[in-house]
């Protein structure tokens, strides 16, 4: 279906009317919440997630995982990433990883985006790759980028590595992860709004973008 345009910001075009799932390089990718398609200078295929100060709002990726994925297959998580309102902070923007112990336990692993710790100060203006943040080493590696304190309590400021091992320890079961922004009540009075693409998650991607490369 072709969409009708609207304008946000300076050089953002968001296209209005297109369905909210996609399929790229063999992962299913659900828009939620306030999440639109977009086109942004080089960039054909991206995504603008917005978060309001008021009234509050959230935005978000839902990426599909094979049934039954362990942890330990879990081997990638970036994204490229540009604010045009607001910057990262209240653990927004974030990766949720939904998991299922052994034991029968579930809860929300989170993985911060930005500057530890939790993800705060990012810059506006200036597209930024996350790096891969399910990998020994910086940037997964830092203290404060892996919170699984919803599963293991007292492991806030935590890393991959250590995340890894708990889960490994705990049998733990991936069923599903987002790309989450919901922080926009403490960016007022616009909240947060940020570009996102190249969601990759264990070798498969979200909004991977061809012309952008092409053109580079």
């Amino acid at each position: 279906m072709i969409g009708h345009i609207r304008r946000f910001g300076v050089g953002v075009a968001i296209v209005v009317g297109l369905t909210n799932v996609v399929s790229a390089a063999a992962a299913d990718c659900t828009l939620f919440g306030d999440a639109t398609k977009v086109k942004h200078g080089t960039e054909k295929h991206a995504v603008l997630l917005r978060s309001g100060f008021s009234p509050a709002t959230f935005a978000g990726i839902d990426i599909g995982v094979p049934a039954g994925m362990a942890f330990s297959d879990l081997n990638e998580l970036s994204t490229d990433w540009l604010f045009v309102e607001g910057s990262c902070g209240g653990g927004s923007p974030r990766f949720q990883v939904n998991v299922t112990t052994s034991s029968g336990q579930s809860g929300n692993v989170f993985v911060y985006i930005g500057p530890s710790p939790f993800g705060t100060g990012c810059p506006t203006d200036l597209e930024m790759n996350s790096g891969n943040l399910a990998q020994p080493g910086a940037p997964g590696d830092v203290p404060g980028t892996w919170d699984s304190s919803q599963i293991a309590p007292g492991t806030q400021v935590s890393t991959y590595s250590a995340t890894l091992a708990l889960a490994v320890a705990g049998g733990w079961t991936i069923t599903g992860i987002q790309l989450v922004v919901d922080a926009g009540w403490a960016f007022p009075p616009n909240g947060q709004a940020v570009i996102v693409d190249r969601v990759s998650v264990s070798n498969q991607a979200c909004f991977p973008d061809k012309e952008k490369k092409e053109a580079a």
